[in-house]
């Protein structure tokens, strides 16, 4: 399970045991590297997508916002292609 901050401007990764409740420490997947992050999706082999919310009135928007960034399955994040 994986959640994005607008304010935090992140992407933590949640481990989820059989039973439904959380396992382990939180991963800051991203933090600070892209913007505000609005939403999530997962997709197969644990790939992330995260879309950026910079050019609503509230972000500082840069030259490639606002995108779509992956972040691929396993551990860390933030490398993959934007």
């Amino acid at each position: 399970m994986s959640a994005t901050s607008l304010d935090a401007q992140w992407v933590i990764s949640l481990t989820l045991g059989p039973a439904g409740a959380f396992t382990g420490q939180p991963e800051k997947l991203a933090e600070r590297a892209y913007g505000r992050l609005l939403s999530i999706a997962s997709a197969p082999a644990g790939v992330l997508f995260a879309t950026t919310s910079n050019k609503d009135g509230s972000g500082e928007p840069q030259p490639r916002d606002d995108m779509v960034v992956t972040f691929p399955g396993g551990s860390g994040g933030g490398e993959g292609p934007d």
